[in-house]
């Protein structure tokens, strides 16, 4: 069976119907839009940052209380408690984290499309996370749904071909491979 597909002659040379303030898609341009919402950049920066400082803490107590059940009551208290720990705040910590970058992604998504089609954020009194606190919180819904998305096609790319979408698919240093999903 054959299907051909009939390419209509465009009337202009671009084929979208809403307004772009920005014409040119240079690398000069992608560097200048970059430039212009670094801020969003160093609020991601802040909360990995503080994540980070979050889990160290998060760690000391865990080992800690570990150690203390372990003396004090008994072996298999503490590896319950590091059990409990490890699993179950983990597991939760990184939800949280996925999902509240995620947000502050939408925000910075929300900003970049308005630079992009009227090269200035709302009315231009209105600031940059001003704008994308509003747009997020407008569409609250969508973006909820579309973190489920994301995270449940995350997982299927996962599953099917046995690498991970993250930081780890990418990693080259020796004993990476043991973090491949089986």
């Amino acid at each position: 069976m054959s299907l051909t597909l009939e390419n209509p002659e465009p009337t202009s040379t671009v084929r979208h119907a809403y307004p772009v303030a920005i014409l040119d898609a240079g690398l000069g341009t992608a560097f200048r839009l970059f430039l212009r919402t670094f801020p969003y950049a160093l609020v991601r920066l802040a909360i990995l940052l503080a994540c980070s400082l979050g889990a160290i803490a998060w760690w000391v107590v865990a080992f800690g209380g570990a150690s203390f059940l372990g003396r004090r009551v008994g072996g298999p208290a503490g590896l319950a408690w590091l059990f409990v720990c490890a699993a179950g705040a983990g597991a939760l910590w990184r939800v949280v984290l996925r999902y509240v970058l995620y947000v502050v992604k939408c925000g910075h998504v929300a900003v970049l499309t308005e630079l992009v089609t009227h090269d200035q954020i709302g009315n231009g009194q209105e600031s940059m996370f001003s704008y994308g606190r509003r747009i997020v919180t407008e569409r609250f819904a969508q973006v909820n749904v579309l973190f489920a998305v994301h995270e449940l096609v995350a997982g299927v790319v996962t599953a099917s071909t046995g690498r991970s979408t993250g930081w780890r698919s990418s990693s080259r240093f020796p004993g990476s491979n043991r973090w491949r999903a089986s």
